[in-house]
């Protein structure tokens, strides 16, 4: 169906009504993939937005509500506010998931200081349960100093947010310790 968005910015929607009872995974997943088709792109590679799309599954397969590019207040020391990835809801667990790609060395890897301090300072004085910066693909020549207790200690890193490589994630996704 059709709509037209009524809040800024105002534009035409496209709507998918989903019967009750019809709320399968198969349906979730399937309806997720149409939406990010139709979507402005997050990643500007494919496979940084397959990673997206996985760790988006993986997060609904262990039965998280999930919302994508969420605004979480404003960047630390900064006038602009902070996106996130994912912030995945759960039996009152709230967690926020920002997810980093690196296929081949390069610029990533400067990003992610930053993004612990951005999320650093929104799991300060909030309710939120965790954070995870989770790292993905074979570029990252810092990925071992990124997840030791060295880089924690260095950027004071909150006991609440985790930088995790994508195994780690999954891992402790799947046994129920995020």
């Amino acid at each position: 169906m059709l709509a037209d968005q009524q809040e800024l910015p105002r534009r035409r929607v496209a709507l998918k009504i989903i019967k009750l009872g019809m709320e399968t995974m198969q349906v979730v997943v399937q309806f997720e993939a149409e939406r990010e088709a139709l979507a402005p792109p997050k990643s500007k590679t494919l496979s940084g937005k397959r990673f997206e799309a996985c760790i988006w599954a993986a997060l609904v397969e262990a039965g998280f509500e999930v919302e994508t590019q969420v605004r979480i207040g404003m960047r630390a020391g900064s006038l602009k506010e902070h996106m996130i990835d994912f912030v995945a809801r759960r039996k009152g667990k709230t967690l926020l998931v920002s997810t980093k790609w690196q296929n081949s060395t390069g610029s990533v890897e400067e990003k992610v200081p930053w993004e612990v301090l951005c999320l650093n300072h929104a799991l300060r004085g909030n309710e939120l349960s965790a954070g995870f910066i989770v790292l993905g693909g074979k570029g990252w020549s810092l990925r071992n100093y990124f997840t030791s207790p060295e880089f924690r200690a260095a950027m004071n890193i909150s006991p609440k947010l985790n930088v995790a490589t994508f195994e780690t994630f999954m891992g402790r996704l799947f046994r129920d310790e995020v």
